[in-house]
């Protein structure tokens, strides 16, 4: 005995225009929050890249051979000048070593700077592809930012931040100025400067053309060259 089948066809509602829109919006937010994320993250790594080649050599840094106080008080402050210049992301690295260091060692700050880390990585995924909805309402993101600063206040207050920094901050300020004040600079190449000097002597027009040059690992040694030209009608 042969059962009759019967074939069961399921038709589903065509998507309204709307909805079709909805999504095709949808799918190309999404990308362009991508491609604005990546660009975030590229745009870092770049940075974080000049920034690591701004960094001198650590040899070159504490070389105790190049420590010593200039002749002349002047001297001082050519010297602050130049080491300032020339090792900034060095002393920028010391500072955020101290500053790391005092937050280290202070229990209640340590936990407070958790917590308040992991507040800002909460709010930043949850805000990564758009703003925060309650309801139909959206919460801009600087509030919830704010707002995590503030659940953390009571315990900055209480680790007393304000004294732990300011302790951190003022031994790398003189860390710094001791360093940049004995650290020789003297061997550090110059730009050449080219000058002409027009000067006239017996009713003789004559040029004077000084150049001064230095050389890396020399101390700066300045040729001036002097060269007359006869006045053209002579």
């Amino acid at each position: 005995m042969m059962q009759d089948r019967k074939a069961v066809i399921v038709i589903q509602p065509r998507p309204s225009q709307s909805d079709y829109l909805q999504e095709v919006m949808s799918e190309d937010a999404g990308e362009d929050s991508r491609d604005v994320q990546c660009a975030t993250n590229l745009r870092a790594f770049h940075d974080i890249r000049a920034w690591s080649k701004a960094v001198k050599p650590w040899s070159e840094f504490f070389r105790f051979s190049q420590f010593g106080f200039p002749s002349k008080f002047n001297g001082y402050i050519t010297r602050l000048k130049k080491n300032f210049s020339h090792f900034m992301a060095n002393y920028a690295v010391i500072s955020a070593i101290l500053m790391i260091c005092g937050i280290i060692t202070s229990f209640w700050l340590l936990i407070s700077s958790i917590l308040l880390g992991i507040l800002v990585y909460t709010i930043y995924t949850k805000t990564r592809n758009g703003p925060i909805k309650i309801g139909t309402e959206e919460i801009p993101v600087w509030i919830l930012y704010v707002a995590a600063i503030f659940i953390t206040l009571p315990l900055f207050i209480y680790a007393e931040v304000g004294y732990i920094l300011y302790c951190a901050m003022g031994i790398s300020v003189l860390l710094v100025l001791i360093h940049a004040s004995i650290h020789k600079n003297e061997s550090l190449a110059l730009p050449e400067i080219n000058v002409e000097v027009m000067t006239k002597v017996d009713d003789h027009p004559h040029v004077g053309a000084a150049e001064i040059t230095s050389y890396q690992g020399i101390s700066a040694k300045r040729h001036v060259l002097f060269r007359e030209i006869e006045d053209a009608d002579n």
